[in-house]
């Protein structure tokens, strides 16, 4: 994993961009669980010093 893009819709969380390596990206769908979970996520992507970003749809 290279890189994370939080991709906001009305400034609310509605996707997530992952970038890997060779140009790959994978897109998730962010659902009401995401809410729970996402300090956890943020945290672990602090640990391993993997760039996040913010952008609206």
């Amino acid at each position: 994993m290279e890189s994370v893009t939080q991709l906001n819709k009305k400034g609310l969380p509605a996707q997530l961009e992952i970038a890997l390596e060779d140009d790959k990206k994978i897109l998730l769908n962010l659902h009401s669980d995401w809410y729970a979970k996402r300090r956890a996520f943020y945290e672990v992507l602090r640990n391993y010093d993997i760039p996040l970003d913010t952008m609206e749809k």
